[in-house]
């Protein structure tokens, strides 16, 4: 039958009112499918292949696939498929063409969280529309005759055949201009196949359908890949980690991108998990790759995660705190004598904090003023504006939309100015189950995080040479309370730790000095000396230090003199 001798409109009209019926059936199954408990994600799968069917020369196929779980087995898939066969018929070549679109149930046996390949199978109802036209006219619309010789020509052969009078020979031109045959009727795909995780966003697939038919069965074997899309809150066992297609930089070398780095700085040798923080089986606080017992019994352990007792853990680092407005700051409870190892490691837990505290504040300010215009911000997503997602949704203050490359639409947290900021927020937003990440950017502008750590090198740079330029002189004045070269007593213990907070210095001759804190004011410190006498130790003395150096009282003196002075003249 030749399409042009006949009015398809009627065909097409038929088809399109099918079509329309099943496309609303496939769509409220997708609705459902969104609606289910499951907080599975969506994903577009793509996929070509090979196609068979009877007595024809198969080509590639092509199909596409909206897919959304209900639930953990199962998952409503919204299908089409495209695939085409030819045929020779000597004078003329044949084509057909078929396409199918519908919705299918697809049961997968194995748990997306728990497996990272997972063979399915599947049917559904699609309606499916096949065409046979015909390559039978040349581009000048000249038949083909197929003549001896095995060429096309314009007109059929002579007999008896003439050579003199041979005409040019015809080249098919392969447009499929004549329509033999359309019919559209409901057809049931059966398919199966396995899914490949390969991670959270991306899997590969194999899969072969048959759409069996009364004239004609079609089968394709088809390979593709699949995106994950949205956010999805669902864990995926995937075979290949995060960090796979991951971009960046390493800067702890922990094998995870410092734009998923929770843990920056970890230490070497560390074994660390997806956020790249150091592991601690047995959660005592001591990671796996210095834990010297793995599976401790209980929380009191020592630097090694070696389990102790209480007393002993006490003797370690246990402090109780004292009256925070007098001078003895803490005190711990000295249940036998302690090494000086011991004592450091102890001085260190109730030790003085508030000057470390002081000194890390002020560093803290300077670098923000030498900040050269580097910010961090939390990306939590990039979309397409028509389809981006409310802010709200996020359920995070200060949330806001900016405008990115290729006219995407960035989500991004508010500006950190420091990248340990930053991961902090980044932890919030794992915790949360966002897919977020960190980007940098300077004077407003994206840049990588390797341009960033560049630009904090100079950011340190200087700091260190301000810190040069305008060094001040750091006076302190302590107490010395006793010098030791082997343990220290308890009752001497004791009596250092009611003077408050104690310092231990490790002398050139292996022995130890106990000082209380340094003090900028000698008069202060005098008055510590007062307090110490009173309280048994009556050969205390005076000891001056000028930035952390051991000095005479007298060279202090001198010092604080000059900077007074210098003081006074810059009023």
């Amino acid at each position: 039958m030749d399409v042009r001798h006949i009015n398809p409109t009627s065909i097409v009209m038929k088809d399109l009112n099918t079509l329309h019926r099943l496309t609303r059936l496939a769509t409220a199954a997708l609705l459902l499918g969104s609606a289910a408990p499951s907080l599975a994600q969506q994903s577009l799968q793509m996929a070509s292949g090979v196609t068979h069917t009877q007595d024809m020369n198969a080509t590639l196929s092509r199909s596409f696939a909206l897919t959304q779980p209900v639930g953990n087995l199962i998952s409503v898939d919204l299908d089409y498929l495209q695939a085409q066969a030819f045929q020779d018929e000597g004078v003329a070549m044949d084509k057909r063409f078929m396409s199918s679109m519908g919705v299918g149930v697809r049961y997968t046996p194995f748990s997306a969280e728990t497996h990272a390949i997972r063979p399915w199978a599947g049917a559904g109802l699609s309606w499916q529309t096949t065409t046979h036209s015909r390559d039978a006219l040349a581009a000048g619309g000249e038949a083909y005759h197929l003549w001896d010789d095995g060429l096309l020509y314009e007109m059929e052969q002579p007999d008896p055949m003439i050579d003199d009078k041979r005409p040019d020979a015809l080249q098919r031109d392969n447009v499929y201009e004549t329509m033999l045959d359309r019919t559209s009727h409901v057809a049931v795909p059966l398919r199966v196949g396995v899914d490949l995780q390969l991670t959270r966003r991306l899997h590969a697939s194999l899969a072969v359908t048959t759409l069996p038919g009364a004239e004609r069965t079609w089968t394709t074997a088809q390979a593709g890949i699949g995106f994950q899309l949205g956010k999805g809150k669902t864990y995926l066992k995937t075979l290949l980690p995060d960090e796979f297609l991951a971009l960046g930089d390493d800067a702890d070398g922990d094998g995870v991108k410092d734009t998923k780095d929770l843990c920056g700085g970890t230490e070497i040798g560390a074994i660390v998990d997806k956020y790249g923080c150091a592991i601690d089986t047995d959660a005592d606080g001591v990671p796996d790759h210095r834990d010297l017992e793995l599976n401790s019994p209980d929380l009191l352990v020592n630097e090694d995660g070696v389990s102790i007792s209480l007393a002993e853990w006490k003797a370690l680092y246990a402090p109780e705190k004292g009256d925070p407005t007098t001078f003895a700051q803490d005190s711990a409870v000295v249940v036998s004598e302690l090494t000086a190892a011991q004592m450091a490691q102890m001085l260190l837990s109730v030790g003085n904090t508030a000057e470390k505290a002081e000194q890390d504040m002020l560093r803290d300010l300077r670098e923000k003023v030498y900040n050269p215009e580097i910010s961090y911000r939390i990306q939590y997503g990039a979309y397409l504006d028509a389809f981006a997602p409310s802010l709200e949704t996020y359920g995070v203050a200060n949330v806001e939309a900016v405008t990115g490359e290729h006219g995407l639409t960035l989500h991004v947290g508010k500006a950190h100015e420091r990248l340990t900021e930053a991961r902090t927020a980044l932890a919030a937003a794992k915790a949360a189950n966002h897919d977020a990440f960190v980007t940098a950017y300077h004077n407003g502008v994206r840049i990588t995080l390797d341009e960033a750590a560049a630009l904090e090198a100079m950011r340190q740079d200087a700091v260190a040479d301000a810190e040069t330029a305008y060094h001040v002189a750091e006076v302190k004045f302590h107490v010395q309370l006793g010098r030791y070269s082997a343990g220290v007593p308890v009752q001497v213990l004791n009596a250092f730790l009611n003077m408050g907070q104690i310092e231990q210095r490790l002398e050139a001759d292996g022995t130890h000095r106990y000082l209380t804190a340094g003090v900028a004011a000698e008069e202060t410190a005098r008055q510590h000396l007062a307090s110490a006498i009173a309280s048994g130790f009556a050969d205390a003395f005076l000891v001056a230090e000028i930035d952390g150096r051991q000095a005479s009282i007298t060279e202090a003196r001198q010092t604080m003199d000059a900077l007074n002075n210098n003081l006074a003249s810059a009023q």
